[in-house]
C-alpha cells in the first residue's frame, strides 16, 4: 500500500534577534536565557563583542537548546530542536538586552509541521509525524522542515 503524503506546513525553529552597534553590545546585562532544553544565566558588559556573548551562549546550547550565530551588528539565537518544543525566552534580569522577533516580549516558539497524510491532517511533534492507518500499520517520518 502507497502513502500519499503532502506537507501543508514546514516546522520551524524559534528565532529572535538583538542588534547591537560596531559588532558590540549596546549596554550592560544580566538575563536568563531558557529555552526547550533548560535556562541558564548570562551577563554581558557594555561594549561587549557580540562574538563573545555569541560563544558563551553557544557553551550553555545543550543545556538550553539554543544556539547563537553573529552576523555584522546581529546576534540571532535560534532554537536547536523544530516545532513547539523549540522555544526561546530572554528575562532580562537587570540592564538592558532588547530582542527583536517572536511575541515581542522575548519569547519565541517554533511551529510544528504540518501534513495531509492519505488523506487525514496531523500535526508533527515538531518535524516527526506519526501516522497509523485503519489496518493499525503505524509509521513514522522526520525531516519535514
Amino acid at each position: 500500500m502507497g502513502v500519499a503524503t503532502k506537507v501543508i506546513e514546514a516546522a520551524t525553529q524559534a528565532t529572535l534577534a538583538y542588534t547591537g552597534a560596531a559588532g558590540n553590545t549596546t549596554a550592560a546585562a544580566t538575563l536568563t536565557l531558557s529555552g526547550g532544553r533548560g535556562s541558564t544565566s548570562i551577563s554581558v558588559a557594555n561594549g561587549e563583542a557580540l562574538a563573545g556573548v555569541a560563544s558563551r551562549i553557544n557553551d550553555q546550547s545543550h543545556t538550553t537548546g539554543i544556539i547563537a550565530e553573529v552576523d555584522g551588528n546581529d546576534l540571532t539565537l535560534t532554537a536547536i530542536d523544530y516545532g513547539t518544543r523549540g522555544t526561546i525566552d530572554v528575562d532580562v534580569t537587570s540592564g538592558t538586552f532588547n530582542v527583536s522577533g517572536g511575541n515581542g516580549s522575548g519569547l519565541d516558539y517554533g511551529s510544528d509541521a504540518v501534513a495531509v497524510i492519505n488523506g487525514q491532517s496531523i500535526t508533527a511533534s515538531g518535524n516527526q509525524f506519526s501516522f497509523s492507518d485503519s489496518l493499525k500499520a503505524s509509521t513514522a517520518w522526520s525531516g519535514f522542515c
